[in-house]
């Protein structure tokens, strides 16, 4: 992994605060994403992208205005792009569903004229020869205005989203709202990604990639009872460090070393008479730490495969194991059938949390088996090992 080539590599972020139309209210924390995501990236303890490389547009008064700054580095950012987008965002459902991304003159009944046309940008990123870099990232923190967003379902937003080959990610996973706190610095999506590469990932690689920042992000947003962010195309982007990652701790295993070996993960549980909510505290966490873990190795083998996996990993623990087994007939390296027993093992064992611990949305009283806090961290020292094997693996094979 290695962080974004300097003379080669450009950042525009884009952001609107004002809004003319009463329909559309102010997002004043946009100004403060905006200049601190501008300063974190740029940052030469943290980052590679020369300050000049980054460009910020507040408040453009046109499309155009951002079409043209996206021109002008387009020749010379032949290794990395990123673009950021924040402001609302107006979707679409008509005959052709599209998403439009709002300005301060933005008409929200009609925003075919006074709008940045997602559609055009998606078009202008994927036009042959115009934008050669190699690694492009769009970033959109958009609080979605209008009625029809209810209407939408989350595949119909992600489609909206999606540009093929391009690393998307989105403050929200489907139709809902993206959160604009009051009263604090930043937009809470926002936030959490210059949180998180400012304070580093404890026990992570060298360097933070998409694919990493995105799954703190959404770490930190469930944590907050928020809606989890988006992704689409991560698996492009797990070579691509974003930023150097100041936790770092060499001693620790990495994605370069990690030894591709059975973790054998059993976890202790002991018993609870009485419901309370300090029984549940690992409930939710051993969940979302297989989450994550899936999310990375159905990336993986799409990546290889080029193809979703079929079933639910989650609920199939075979499927692990059927996909650890293609993948070796595809690369001829059986250390995938170790990841497969791997992640079979921790899907054990968050099933027995899952199905011995009395869910604590339903008040029940009575015995319940639970697990503590410590083997909760145990859980997720193997699943990050297993993380890691999984990048090694990808990385060995070269895909």
């Amino acid at each position: 992994m290695r962080l974004p080539r300097p003379e080669h590599s450009f950042v525009v972020l884009v952001g609107v605060s004002e809004y003319q139309s009463d329909a559309l209210a102010n997002l004043p924390t946009i100004r403060n994403n905006v200049h601190d995501l501008a300063a974190t990236l740029t940052d030469s303890t943290l980052g590679s992208i020369p300050p000049a490389n980054c460009l910020k547009i507040l408040n453009p008064t046109s499309s155009r205005a951002i079409s043209e700054r996206l021109l002008e580095c387009s020749n010379e950012a032949t290794d990395t792009l990123i673009f950021y987008f924040a402001g609302h965002g107006l979707p679409s459902m008509g005959r052709n569903p599209e998403l439009f991304l709002g300005l301060p003159n933005t008409d929200p009944t009609n925003p075919w004229f006074s709008t940045i046309r997602y559609s055009s940008l998606r078009e202008l990123l994927l036009s042959q020869g115009r934008f050669p870099a190699t690694n492009k990232t769009v970033i959109l923190d958009c609080c979605f205005a209008g009625s029809a967003l209810p209407s939408m379902s989350v595949s119909q937003v992600g489609e909206l989203t999606d540009i093929g080959g391009v690393c998307i990610l989105t403050a929200t996973s489907g139709k809902e709202q993206a959160f604009a706190p009051t009263g604090e610095r930043y937009t809470a999506f926002t936030g959490q990604l210059i949180a998180t590469m400012r304070r580093g990932i404890v026990g992570g690689p060298e360097f933070i990639s998409v694919l990493a920042l995105y799954q703190e992000a959404r770490r930190g947003l469930e944590a907050r009872g928020l809606s989890p962010p988006g992704q689409h195309n991560t698996a492009n982007a797990t070579e691509l460090g974003l930023v150097r990652n100041i936790a770092y701790d060499p001693a620790r295993v990495t994605d370069d070393d990690a030894p591709i070996e059975r973790v054998h993960t059993r976890l202790s549980f002991h018993r609870h008479n009485v419901v309370f909510k300090g029984a549940h505290e690992g409930y939710y966490e051993v969940g979302r730490i297989y989450t994550e873990l899936k999310e990375v190795f159905i990336a993986a083998v799409d990546q290889i495969l080029h193809r979703k996996p079929t079933g639910e990993l989650k609920r199939e623990f075979t499927n692990a194991r059927m996909m650890a087994e293609q993948l070796f007939r595809t690369t001829g390296d059986r250390r995938w059938l170790i990841v497969g027993d791997n992640i079979r093992d921790l899907w054990i064992q968050q099933m027995k949390v899952e199905f011995g611990t009395q869910n604590p949305l339903v008040y029940v009283t009575g015995t319940t088996w639970t697990v503590s806090l410590d083997q909760v961290a145990l859980y997720d020292e193997h699943a990050r090992l297993v993380r890691a094997q999984i990048l090694r693996l990808l990385r060995e094979t070269g895909s």
